[in-house]
């Protein structure tokens, strides 16, 4: 997938340096506006630069600096840290984590790297490009336990129109169509639900969803995996794209809480915060089952940790997945 009229660079810009330099060692914590003062966007897609770096758990992801996830990832480590924390308390070696809208595959490396190679990890991208870019970094770290599956998931097996993402510069915006008048670009793509293939999975520690509003559908379609497994669930909720399916954020809240789950604004986990629902902007819940009340203690020691701590050093939990996921 190219997004722009430029091949690729492949000298690594001056200003990429100073700001690997500089992000990969300060704590996520501290980490906002220091990654766009050191190395804007803009001027990463202009350089559209071909890379291949280290992620903050070790194993290398290559793409081009000019989509957003994949330059946050190249200059400090990591997109999105905080799922990253979570994976980490919640998973041993040998479990499995399953995750839902992969887009170019950012934390599915990591995932692997915190279960290892005893574990499992099962990947579910509709977008032909964006899992081949997956499957070559995978194949790139012999990351073999990770499964990359070409279905949509929701509440019902059924062919569905699967859009892709709408701006080049970030793949995380394909979502299933509601829209019969849909302009974008769709095409028919397998719709599964994760009870109808519940025999042939291993049983989930951990879900990670993230689905551009279809968070309820993929719910309703996973209720028996869920009562029998009890995985803690990391969702990405967007009020305006829930609203694109019918629901809300109370209404999800609802049902997570139907299902036997606490949740909590990630972002706010310290204070303890359940999810608020009268918010218009993109925020992620993390759900915890309520009779683990002792997971959650444990969650929000490992965010905390991995948010305060230096990165690129033992002391981190991101740092260190083969240790600190055996305490």
């Amino acid at each position: 997938m190219r997004y722009n009229n430029k091949s690729p660079t492949q000298v690594k810009p001056a200003a990429l340096a100073r700001a690997q330099y500089l992000c990969r060692r300060v704590p996520p914590r501290l980490m906002d506006g220091l990654r766009y003062r050191t190395y804007p966007f803009d001027q990463a897609a202009h350089d559209n630069y071909s890379f291949c770096e280290p992620s903050v758990t070790g194993s290398l992801f290559a793409y081009h600096t000019s989509e957003f996830q994949a330059y946050a990832l190249c200059v400090q480590g990591y997109s999105e840290w905080r799922s990253l924390a979570v994976a980490q308390a919640v998973c041993r070696p040998g479990d499995c984590i399953i995750e839902i809208g992969d887009h170019l595959g950012v934390e599915t490396l990591s995932f692997a790297d915190i279960v290892g190679r005893s574990g499992q990890v099962i990947a579910f991208e509709p977008v032909p490009e964006l899992r081949e870019v997956i499957i070559r970094n995978r194949d790139r770290n012999q990351q073999q336990h990770i499964s990359v599956l070409p279905y949509a998931v929701a509440e019902a097996a059924r062919t569905v129109q699967f859009q892709k993402p709408s701006s080049p510069h970030n793949t995380g915006t394909g979502k299933i169509s509601r829209d019969p008048h849909e302009q974008s670009e769709t095409f028919a793509v397998p719709c599964v639900t994760l009870d109808q293939l519940s025999r042939s999975l291993p049983a989930p520690r951990f879900m990670h969803i993230d689905a551009e509003g279809a968070e309820p559908l993929i719910l309703q379609g996973a209720q028996h995996l869920i009562a029998r497994h009890r995985p803690t669930i990391f969702l990405e909720v967007f009020p305006r794209l829930l609203k694109e399916f019918d629901t809300t954020p109370a209404a999800l809240r609802t049902t997570l809480q139907q299902m036997g789950y606490h949740v909590f604004m990630l972002r706010l986990l310290l204070g303890r915060q359940s999810v608020p629902i009268n918010t218009h902007l993109l925020i992620n819940w993390i759900a915890v089952p309520v009779e683990q009340p002792a997971l959650l203690r444990r969650i929000t020691a490992y965010v905390h940790l991995a948010g305060w701590l230096p990165l690129g050093s033992s002391v981190n939990p991101l740092c260190s997945p083969t240790h600190w996921n055996r305490i």
